[in-house]
């Protein structure tokens, strides 16, 4: 988990975007905001369900800490992590 968080504190997103890492489950590993906070938990359904039905691509949510938001996802065809950003 300190490296992907490193990974996405150095990707230097805009203050109101949010990065995210999730394991091959959809719980999240890393994240650019607030991590202590949601480090464990899972994504957001609607998320997760767009996770499992491509490998890429982006969808409509909310985050975690209630942001109405646009998020892209790109998931490691080796691996099963994906690397989730988004905007509001």
């Amino acid at each position: 988990p300190t490296l992907f968080q490193r990974i996405v504190e150095g990707q230097r997103l805009p203050d109101a975007w949010n990065g995210a890492v999730l394991d091959r489950s959809g719980q999240i590993v890393a994240r650019s905001r607030a991590t202590e906070k949601f480090a464990g938990q899972p994504a957001r359904p609607g998320l997760v369900a767009a996770l499992r039905a491509t490998p890429e691509g982006s969808v409509r949510s909310v985050t975690l800490d209630g942001t109405p938001a646009r998020s892209f996802f790109s998931r490691s065809p080796t691996y099963g992590w994906t690397f989730v950003i988004g905007y509001p």
